[in-house]
C-alpha cells in the first residue's frame, strides 16, 4: 500500500512540474503573442497581406492560443525530462540504456519536426492558397484561421517526426525484430504517407515535405539499431 502511495505522490508531483513550468512560460508566451503572430504573417505572407477578424474578442481567443502553444512548445524538454525521471526508477539497466537514446531525440526531432513545417511547410500553403486565388479573388483570411493553420502544421510536424522514435523504442526493447521492420517497410512507407496527408493541407507538396524527411529518419533510425546492435553483439 505504502509502495502505491508514493508511486501515486512521484506522479502527482511529476504533473505539478509539467505545469508549473508551462504555466511560467505562459507569462513570456502572453507578453510576446503579439509579435509572434505578426513575425509569422511577415515571414509566411506576401508583402503587404493583412489578416482580419470577424468577432470582437478573436484577437484575444487567437493570443490566448498562440502563448499556449509556445508555452506547450518551448516546455517540451521539460516536460520530457519529468516524465524520464519519473519512470526511470521502474526500468531496469538494460532497459535504461536502451530507452535514454530515444528519449533524447524525442526533443531534437520534435524540434526538428515543427521546425520543417514552420520554415517549409507554412510558406508554402501560403504560396498554394493565394496562387488559387488568380486575378479574380480578393484573399479575405481571418486570424483565426491562419494561426489554427500555423499551429495545427507545427504540431503535426512535431508529432510525425516522433515516428522513428517509436520504431527504435519498439525494436529495442524487442517488441518487434529488425527483419519484421524491413519486410514491412513498403507498408511504414504507406502509414508515413496516410499520417502526412492526414496532419498536412491538401496540396501533394506538403504532404511530401512532412513525409519525406519522417522516412529518411526512418531508415536512420533502422540503421542506428543495427549499428548498436552488431556494436552489442560484438562485445558479447
Amino acid at each position: 500500500m505504502n509502495g502505491v502511495l508514493e508511486h501515486l505522490e512521484a506522479l502527482r508531483r511529476m504533473f505539478f512540474k509539467i505545469f508549473a513550468v508551462f504555466a511560467l512560460l505562459c507569462i513570456p508566451g502572453w507578453i510576446f503573442s503579439g509579435k509572434m503572430v505578426d513575425a509569422l504573417l511577415k515571414f509566411s505572407a506576401p508583402a503587404g497581406f493583412k489578416l482580419h477578424y470577424f468577432s470582437l474578442m478573436e484577437p484575444f481567443f487567437v493570443r490566448l492560443e498562440v502563448m499556449m502553444t509556445a508555452a506547450a512548445v518551448v516546455s517540451f524538454p521539460f516536460t520530457v525530462k519529468f516524465i524520464w525521471d519519473f519512470i526511470r526508477p521502474a526500468l531496469r539497466d538494460d532497459e535504461v540504456g536502451k530507452l535514454a537514446i530515444p528519449m533524447f531525440f524525442i526533443i531534437i526531432l520534435a524540434l526538428l519536426g515543427g521546425g520543417v513545417a514552420l520554415l517549409g511547410m507554412v510558406p508554402a500553403v501560403m504560396r498554394f492558397s493565394i496562387s488559387l486565388a488568380g486575378n479574380e479573388f480578393t484573399p479575405v483570411i481571418g486570424i483565426g484561421n491562419f494561426v489554427s493553420l500555423v499551429l495545427g502544421l507545427v504540431i503535426a510536424g512535431m508529432l510525425v517526426f516522433q515516428f522513428p522514435i517509436i520504431v527504435y523504442a519498439l525494436l529495442s526493447l524487442n517488441v518487434v525484430s529488425l527483419v519484421q521492420i524491413k519486410k514491412m517497410r513498403r507498408w511504414m512507407i504507406v502509414i508515413i504517407l496516410i499520417v502526412a496527408g492526414i496532419l498536412s493541407p491538401p496540396d501533394v507538396a506538403s504532404q511530401l515535405l512532412l513525409a519525406l524527411p519522417c522516412y529518411l529518419l526512418f531508415e536512420a533510425a533502422l540503421w542506428l539499431y543495427s549499428v548498436r546492435h552488431k556494436e552489442a553483439a560484438n562485445g558479447n
